[in-house]
């Protein structure tokens, strides 16, 4: 078993509203994606500076634990409060995020002996779409964040880090749904007419 933490603090500036409330398909963008990962798990956090309007929500949210620090701060958080030793990051704005690609993520921690699996579709990770060993990434994170990092992977160098390739995702992805993410209210209207459901379930 591992922990789904969904990350939902962003600023959305370029949206110019908080992408947690839109509208995707009949649901709020954060019950799609919490929806999609539910099954998943028995421990399902999110974490938003906006807790306290998530409380219709029948999963736990945290503000973040050290202010301002951006994602890698949303990272740290749900690391302290997952209960289980392993843990998934997922961004709330992907409404495609695809649970059989991040058990596979989370198995190959161990199969791999590594802490962190992470996509790398073309070389470009996806960190919030990852998996992580908490024993391990949370001290290091804790140290970065204290030392002024902010970036999420600007760490990596200090654990052991497996890239999945762009093959390995297309096992589990192969419409290249997952990363995909909402930034703007084009993105909605273009990504909601995706009729690939049954591919990425």
């Amino acid at each position: 078993m591992f922990s789904v933490v969904i990350q939902a603090g962003g600023k959305s500036s370029r949206m110019g509203t908080d992408k947690v409330f839109l509208p995707f398909k009949g649901q709020t963008l954060l019950e799609r994606v919490t929806g999609r990962l539910a099954p998943l798990t028995d421990d399902l956090l999110i974490i938003s500076n906006q807790a306290d309007k998530l409380k219709q929500l029948l999963y736990p949210a945290y503000p973040d634990l050290i202010a301002s620090c951006g994602p890698l701060g949303g990272l740290y958080t749900g690391l302290v409060y997952a209960r289980y030793p392993v843990v998934v990051a997922v961004a709330c704005d992907m409404p495609f995020a695809n649970p059989a690609l991040l058990a596979k993520e989370a198995g190959m921690l161990d199969d791999l002996n590594v802490d962190v699996v992470i996509p790398a579709p073309g070389g470009k990770t996806e960190p919030l779409h990852a998996a992580y060993r908490k024993e391990t990434c949370l001290p290091v994170i804790e140290e970065g964040l204290n030392n002024g990092m902010r970036r999420l992977i600007e760490w990596h160098s200090q654990v052991r880090v497996y890239p999945m390739s762009k093959e390995e995702i297309q096992l589990y992805d192969p419409h290249s749904l997952a990363f995909l993410n909402i930034n703007t209210s084009e993105d909605i209207k273009k990504i909601e007419t995706i009729e690939l459901d049954n591919f990425c379930s």
